[in-house]
């Protein structure tokens, strides 16, 4: 069994050693790539957030090889919290980086969803492929059992790129999907608001016909799709967008809103929708009002940062140490993700957007480097934990404590290093292609 207090220290070290020892100078060749006009510390937080989402399966996978099933002991209670604060951190960056383009008047469609699949597609479609080489090691299928119709069908199940979380069982293997450890379920929400930009552009009154076109589709796969024609959630959600999208232009020339206010207000008219309908689908209200906060938070990232920009560096970090606590708090009385708990995490995002640095760690050039790198270790650690785990278990060592620790701290810098790798000959490569074929359109 593992031991919380002493797998928390042993969290806490790796994370900041890979930090460290990334900084290398042998890891130069990343930076010539790496845009550092961007926020440095939203980068660097990336890392944090992805390694709690590792620490957190690390827990899930090793219950799942000790015959527990793939769950986390509750007495690991500050693990299972990292997976849900970075969850939820991670839908406040993904809103408050994509509300621009409803901002955008000239936004090219295209180009825009070019770019997000040369981005997401084909590093998931690495990942897909490692698990399914994986999978066919491990199965006692024959030949002509592997290449069976069903087997082929799921496949392409497994190659959708994250638009659908589905992962069905392969060549007989039950829990397929343990490979990667169910982190796809996120990218499709990540697509989810990729598809909905549109749509609020819609309601901020740009109805040109492709906004139209593109958020007519958003509703009818995401909306239709998942509620019953005579459901009451599903005529209240559909009479409320109506309403909104013709109403919204006259309320604003009303009242005389001035341009510049119409993301605000239409991203505030849809976080009390969301906490409307909670009463009725509570987790996908929560994972909006995510990416709508941190949508809200772009639009007030000069006001936050003039508000406490007077405060001394080292207070900024105590605030975030803090509010970072509290949210922790909120949490474990509940010990789901709830509306109290995305507004707590936007405290901690808002004091992370003014300049907190947690005392210059999210600013070392290792922790930026695997910032990037962040979506190859978000989508990679759990095959590691995965290999290292069944191969433990096969050795009959997997609850020998420190021989199960030394190799999964080695296994941890493996994943870093791979993911260093797969950003710089996967990500960079395919990103350039989207960025250039994106122009040309």
């Amino acid at each position: 069994m593992i031991n919380p207090f002493y797998n928390l220290i042993w969290v806490i070290l790796i994370i900041i050693s890979s930090g460290f020892l990334f900084s290398s100078k042998h890891f130069a060749f990343l930076d010539k790539k790496i845009n550092y006009n961007r926020e440095s510390n939203i980068d660097g937080i990336r890392f944090l957030l992805a390694s709690f989402v590792a620490m957190h399966h690390f827990i899930f996978s090793y219950n799942y090889f000790s015959g527990k099933g793939w769950s986390i002991s509750k007495h690991n209670i500050f693990n299972d919290y990292l997976g849900v604060f970075s969850v939820c951190v991670f839908f406040l960056i993904s809103g408050y980086l994509f509300v621009s383009c409803c901002n955008n008047n000239n936004i090219k469609w295209k180009s825009f969803y070019i770019k997000r699949f040369t981005r997401i597609f084909p590093m998931i479609t690495f990942q897909s492929l490692v698990c399914i080489a994986i999978l066919l090691i491990l199965t006692k299928q024959s030949i002509n059992q592997i290449i069976d119709t069903d087997n082929i069908y799921s496949i392409f199940d497994w190659l959708n790129g994250g638009i659908s979380s589905l992962r069905p069982d392969l060549f007989g293997i039950h829990q397929s999907w343990v490979t990667m450890g169910g982190v796809i379920w996120t990218l499709q929400w990540e697509w989810m608001l990729y598809f909905s930009l549109p749509f609020i552009c819609v309601l901020m009154g740009k109805t040109n016909k492709y906004n139209i076109l593109l958020a007519s589709l958003f509703l009818f796969f995401y909306v239709f799709q998942n509620y019953s024609y005579s459901s009451k959630s599903f005529i209240s959600l559909f009479i409320s967008i109506f309403t909104i999208s013709f109403l919204l232009p006259f309320l604003m020339s009303l009242f005389n809103i001035k341009k510049y206010n119409t993301v605000t207000l239409t991203l505030i008219i849809l976080l009390i929708l969301s906490s409307y309908f909670s009463h009725y689908i509570y987790k996908d209200s929560v994972i909006c009002a995510s990416f709508i906060v941190g949508a809200l938070c772009n639009q007030y990232k000069s006001f936050f940062r003039h508000l406490i920009s007077k405060t001394p560096s080292f207070l900024l970090n105590i605030l975030l140490i803090i509010s970072f606590l509290i949210s922790f708090a909120i949490f474990h009385k509940k010990s789901y993700l709830s509306f109290s708990f995305v507004f707590s995490c936007s405290v901690f995002f808002v004091i992370l957007l003014s300049g907190a640095n947690l005392f210059n760690f999210l600013n070392l050039k290792g922790v930026i480097r695997l910032g990037n790198a962040s979506f190859s270790l978000y989508l990679l650690h759990s095959i590691g934990w995965f290999i290292i785990n069944k191969t433990l278990l096969h050795f009959n060592i997997l609850h020998i404590s420190y021989v199960f620790y030394f190799c999964s701290t080695l296994m941890w810098f493996f994943i870093c290093y791979l993911s260093l790798l797969t950003f710089n000959k996967i990500e960079i490569p395919w990103i350039g292609y989207g960025q250039t074929l994106g122009k040309s359109l």
